[in-house]
């Protein structure tokens, strides 16, 4: 079969291996297409321009707006709706109690898996996220630009001592519910989350 194939002409060696090792060629192909993908989307990804979570904060539609495309609209940025990134789903609690508390530890490891990675710039809470987050040290003291065009009953304090120095890491949203918003203290777009801060400060939400 050797001295046969080594006698074929260059065209007729080629069909002959084609026809032979179509199947494998073809798979070839595939995997080779299939790689090149991956790795291009892997040295192209783009990472978000802003971050922001919910932590013990339902959104429906219309909050995911506001939290978002309203902010694009609002003409104060000039990153595109789909540089923010919503992570909904956090999760604290001060009860080991709790029916989901699996539910709740697996969504803590989750953001600290955010916060060890910085992936992660603004964050909306409720009380108890309030608690933990100033306990944890995780929050960022907001610059005077932004406490300076709020009201003192707005802005809180990190710490309970009312003869500390005023460091405001949260703002109390203008809400039915109390909300509350804060820059993670790691956040690796502090300058476009200090900009987002004073515009969900100024809405209600």
């Amino acid at each position: 079969m050797s001295d046969k194939f080594k006698k074929l002409s260059t065209k007729a060696k080629i069909e002959y291996i084609y026809d032979y090792y179509k199947l494998h060629i073809i798979l070839g192909f595939i995997v080779i297409g299939i790689l090149s993908i991956l790795i291009y989307n892997a040295v192209n990804k783009s990472s978000p321009s802003l971050s922001i979570g919910c932590i013990n904060t339902p959104t429906n539609n219309d909050r995911e707006l506001l939290l978002t495309k309203k902010y694009i609209q609002s003409n104060t940025t000039k990153i595109k709706t789909k540089d923010i990134e919503l992570v909904k789903g956090f999760r604290f609690s001060n009860s080991k109690d709790s029916i989901d508390y699996d539910y709740t530890y697996a969504s803590n490891v989750k953001f600290l898996a955010r916060i060890t990675d910085k992936t992660l710039d603004v964050v909306v809470f409720d009380k108890e996220g309030l608690r933990v987050l100033k306990k944890k040290g995780y929050l960022l003291t907001i610059p005077n630009s932004v406490t300076n065009k709020l009201s003192n009953n707005a802005l809180i304090n990190s710490s309970k001592n009312a003869n500390a120095s005023k460091k405001y890491v949260a703002i109390k949203l203008n809400s039915n519910k109390n909300l509350y918003v804060g820059i993670i203290k790691n956040s690796p777009h502090k300058k476009e989350a200090i900009n987002y801060l004073k515009y969900i400060s100024g809405v209600t939400f």
